[in-house]
């Protein structure tokens, strides 16, 4: 084991890579932070000021980060879906070692010619589906392994996006489209997948969905409704107004930039007057579905049946395990596991471990994982590249499945 810090750059410098790079502080004796790309310069001076970085090692542009090789180990990809496939191209071809947020990338032929160029240059590709680093995700797959619930038979998962996160992110975002970005069940339920292939230990067979956008377009907007929040007559009655959220709630505001002289609360008010973000939600460029469910089935026999919710309060996943001896139902609180033999249950209580979010003990773990690789000693249990290109062939199909009404054979 090498006794100097594993070097990464950051290709991107927005939300996700930043959840990442909290590793960085915390433990600088066994990773640094020696380069950042970042095309937004308030973004990159933040980056630049926030890890000591030299002029020379910040960039704006990603073509000049790989125009000549850099004394690094790895680069950690967190730019939109759209910029997965070439950094992580060219970093293969550079040499480094990849943390890839996920989507691999926004076509599955892109996603297999990453699998490809990562095998032929013999480097480790890592994708972000942090929950399988999480403490509560991994007691659940424990506890089908101890075998004394017997063989798995069926599988419940529900979803739960929240109308908050829908409304950010599948309706007026950056996900709102799959022309420009990719189907919500690859942007959202995808780890889901995953998920459910680690637990079931299959992949799945044949898959059906069905599903649409009910409710976010046009044709439901109130009589008198504007295309913007801020002149609309209905917008202290609507549940889903963009300054009800932004400015009154202050939810889901860290992402917007604040440039020097300005305060978030002007930031806002620009984006509601002229941003994607303060468009109405029945007249935005939205079509990804609201609602949708899929029914499986893996190789091995195991029923899944999966339903992702928009139209929730709160975000959050409810997983039931169906065994041949008993069965395990969780809530993101616990994790109850009933024998039926013995008719007792036995709770573990997850409760303080998920607050204030999954994301944050899962996202420490990912950079935890992709740091001991370096060394050989990361965790058995990480996705391969390959497991993740298979939850994604799944997303494709259940797309596909959807548009067209069909079962999908794989």
């Amino acid at each position: 084991m090498s006794d100097k810090p594993v070097r990464v750059a950051a290709i991107g410098y927005g939300n996700r890579s930043r959840k990442y790079l909290q590793y960085v502080e915390e433990y600088p004796d066994q990773v640094q932070l020696a380069a950042v790309v970042d095309s937004n310069p308030l973004r990159l001076h933040e980056a630049q000021k926030k890890f000591g970085l030299d002029d020379q090692y910040c960039f704006s542009s990603i073509d000049d980060f790989f125009a000549q090789p850099l004394p690094i180990d790895g680069v950690v990809i967190g730019t939109p879906d759209h910029l997965h496939y070439g950094p992580c191209m060219a970093a293969l071809d550079m040499g480094y070692r990849v943390l890839l947020e996920k989507p691999v990338s926004q076509t599955l032929e892109e996603c297999e010619q990453i699998l490809l160029r990562s095998e032929e240059r013999q480097i480790p590709v890592t994708v972000c589906y942090v929950l399988r680093y999480h403490p509560y995700f991994k007691k659940l797959k424990s506890i089908l392994a101890r075998g004394d619930l017997g063989r798995l038979i069926s599988i419940n998962h529900t979803v739960n996006v929240g109308i908050d996160r829908t409304t950010h992110s599948y309706v007026r975002g950056l996900w709102n489209n799959s022309n420009t970005s990719t189907p919500i069940m690859l942007a959202k339920c995808c780890h889901d997948i995953d998920l459910i292939n680690w637990y079931s230990g299959s992949r799945p067979k044949r898959v059906f969905s069905s599903g649409s956008l009910t409710w976010f377009h046009g044709k439901n907007a109130p009589k008198d409704s504007a295309r913007r929040c801020c002149d609309c007559p209905c917008e202290e009655s609507c549940p889903f107004s963009a300054i009800d959220l932004y400015l009154r709630r202050g939810e889901w505001t860290k992402n917007f930039t604040v440039p020097n002289g300005m305060t978030l609360h002007d930031v806002l008010w620009e984006e509601m007057r002229h941003g994607p973000y303060g468009r109405c939600v029945y007249h935005c460029d939205n079509n990804v579905a609201d609602h949708q469910i899929l029914s499986m089935e893996m190789e091995n026999g195991v029923l899944v049946n999966l339903t992702m919710n928009c139209f929730t309060l709160n975000d959050g996943r409810l997983i039931e395990l169906k065994c041949a001896f008993g069965e395990i139902v969780a809530n993101e609180h616990s994790i109850i596991v009933t024998n039926f033999k013995t008719q007792k249950s036995e709770v573990h209580d997850f409760d303080s471990t998920n607050q204030p979010s999954l994301h944050v003990t899962a996202d420490i773990g990912t950079m935890k994982e992709f740091i001991a690789s370096f060394n050989h000693t990361c965790d058995e249990d990480i996705p391969s590249l390959q497991s993740a290109i298979d939850s994604h062939k799944t997303c494709f199909a259940t797309e596909e499945s959807r548009l067209t009404g069909r079962a999908i054979e794989l």
